[in-house]
């Protein structure tokens, strides 16, 4: 029962500390950026980002998960569309769309999501949080299989940053929790093992 409590701890803090760090490392102001210049060179350290000039080919996917308690049903938490320069789409040729640099996604309340009706080519206007690799994760069950990635892949999805103050409460729980699961044996027991809810 120790080990399991000490990796519960151990484990569950570490996510606490990276998703708090993740949340205050997003800039309160937007950085604008052209899709050229995403596909050249990225973004930097930018994590809140206003993309302009990207362009849509019609494809598209919707983001689905399932449910813990009703593990046979998927609910649609969004739709990516890959997007690209109109000088990548170009070099296609027209056959099969290139590598992207960039996907994005939209929410689940935006209209053509709700209608599954995403599917519109033409340049597309891009403002959002770039998420972190790790985080992707817990988007689909089957990303980043869905588009082959080129050079300078960012993801962003369709949201404004959180409030910094979130972050830091994140940072401060998983350093607790860690500093709980790290504690000496004896201590640990007392602290830890004695516990019960009531």
């Amino acid at each position: 029962m120790r080990i399991f409590r000490r990796l519960f701890l151990i484990s569950v803090g570490a996510v606490a500390l990276m998703y708090g760090y993740e949340k205050i490392r997003i800039n309160d102001v937007p950085k604008t950026f052209t899709i050229e210049q995403v596909e050249r060179e990225g973004v930097g350290d930018a994590r809140y980002v206003v993309v302009t000039g990207a362009q849509a080919t019609g494809r598209y996917g919707l983001v689905k998960l399932s449910s813990t308690s009703e593990p046979e049903k998927k609910y649609t938490t969004g739709a990516i569309v890959p997007l690209y320069s109109r000088q990548r789409l170009a070099g296609a040729g027209g056959g099969e769309p290139p590598a992207t640099s960039l996907v994005y996604k939209m929410a689940s309340n935006t209209g053509c999501v709700m209608e599954n009706n995403c599917g519109h080519d033409g340049t597309f206007n891009v403002q959002g949080v770039v998420k972190s690799e790790w985080l992707t994760l817990f988007d689909s069950e089957d990303f980043p299989d869905h588009y082959p990635r080129a050079a300078n892949f960012i993801y962003v999805t369709d949201e404004t940053p959180t409030p910094k103050s979130l972050g830091l409460f994140f940072l401060l729980l998983g350093a607790a929790l860690l500093g709980l699961g790290l504690m000496p044996g004896r201590q640990f027991d007392k602290h830890v093992m004695s516990f019960r809810l009531r």
